[in-house]
């Protein structure tokens, strides 16, 4: 009798460490992600925040740029320009 008891309290004490080891590790996995997704949120909002205003859109940027820095007639299209001769 005293031996199923001891038996008993042993297999209660590993169930016991066995679940204390599987919700560590997902505790941690849980808090690791939630750490990651908020590093990544601070990340993305700092990057969003910070810098000029045009920094915020970089497509809008290399177009602006684009235009500011090409003279205008280079913008225009060519297609009805003759100022050439076309090759045989």
């Amino acid at each position: 009798m005293i031996g199923e008891a001891i038996d008993t309290a042993i297999t209660l004490g590993v169930a016991l460490l066995v679940w204390i080891v599987v919700a560590a590790a997902v505790g941690t996995v849980v808090l690791l992600g939630a750490a990651a997704g908020a590093a990544w949120a601070v990340k993305a909002l700092w990057r969003r925040s910070a810098g000029p205003s045009w920094r915020r859109n970089a497509f809008r940027a290399r177009i602006l740029a684009r235009r500011r820095v090409r003279p205008p007639q280079a913008r225009t299209d060519d297609s009805d320009h003759t100022d050439y001769e076309e090759a045989a």
